[in-house]
């Protein structure tokens, strides 16, 4: 979010990762330009698992975003049939309703517990 509102989009991602006997590691991957969540999120998510880590004591793990453009000037790969509004405009809308209502006012719904299926309307 802070990327959106600073109005710019990205291209590589990198992933570092400090174990607990301080050695330190970084991947990184170049791409598509994006200030998606979702987009740095699996992006990240894949390179910690190419790494094939098994309990690894990790002292502090980072994610950044490199390659920065304005938004408007970034390059924006069209599909054809891709609906008029997609994932950027939902986290824009979830950027001013975390900023009015504060930072948990909307969560993934797998995250949100102690709801039954039959409450939710299923």
């Amino acid at each position: 979010s802070r990327l959106r509102s600073a109005g710019y989009q990205g291209k590589t991602i990198t992933l570092k990762l400090r174990f607990a006997d301080f050695t330190t590691i970084t991947r990184s991957k170049t791409g598509a330009y994006t200030d998606l969540a979702h987009d740095i999120y699996t992006t990240s998510w894949n390179l910690y698992q190419a790494l094939g880590l098994q309990r690894v004591r990790i002292r502090l793990v980072g994610v950044k975003v490199d390659g920065l453009v304005p938004a408007a000037d970034a390059p924006e790969q069209l599909l054809m049939g891709a609906p008029e509004h997609g994932r950027r405009d939902a986290e824009l809308a979830i950027d001013k309703l975390r900023s009015k209502y504060g930072p948990s006012a909307v969560k993934p719904g797998r995250t949100v517990t102690g709801v039954d299926s039959a409450e939710a309307g299923e």
